[in-house]
């Protein structure tokens, strides 16, 4: 069974850009075999969930 693992990023500060490319190279370098990721972007606004 897979384990679910959402990686959070951005955020409200000058560092959101930051974390938007770490977050990506985390969900990237997941192994799809033993994880189902999910990635949570934040922003001034709202969150948003993305999913493959």
């Amino acid at each position: 069974m897979k384990k679910n693992i959402a990686i959070v990023m951005g955020g409200n500060s000058t560092e959101a850009g930051i974390s938007l490319k770490s977050g990506a190279v985390v969900y990237q370098n997941l192994d799809p075999l033993k994880y189902k990721a999910y990635s949570v972007k934040i922003t001034h606004k709202n969150w948003e969930v993305v999913s493959d």
